[in-house]
């Protein structure tokens, strides 16, 4: 949460001493670089929330697809995973 704050506001910062036509700052590459952290650092932030969704009710670590448990080390790794490697890896989930 710090983090989205932090580079949330950062990035505000730079959009308005940007100079540029457009007032966001969006077409100078840093500020078009620290948009795209800060874009990454809210979808990692809410499938954070999603996992811990999950938790509570109980069924963290089940695919959400086929229900499968998905194996530890990779929960380990990635706490917010949300497919067993079968499904993860299938061309198209519906």
């Amino acid at each position: 949460m710090r983090e989205v704050t932090e580079l949330s506001l950062a990035y505000h910062v730079a959009a308005v001493a940007a100079p540029g036509d457009t007032g966001d700052g969006t077409d100078q590459p840093e500020v078009q670089g620290m948009l795209r952290r800060t874009v990454a650092a809210r979808w990692k932030l809410a499938d954070v929330e999603e996992a811990l969704g999950r938790l509570a009710a109980g069924n963290f670590g089940s695919c959400e697809q086929c229900g499968s448990q998905i194996p530890a080390g990779l929960l380990a790794s990635m706490p917010e995973t949300r497919y067993c490697l079968r499904c993860d890896t299938e061309p198209a989930r519906v």
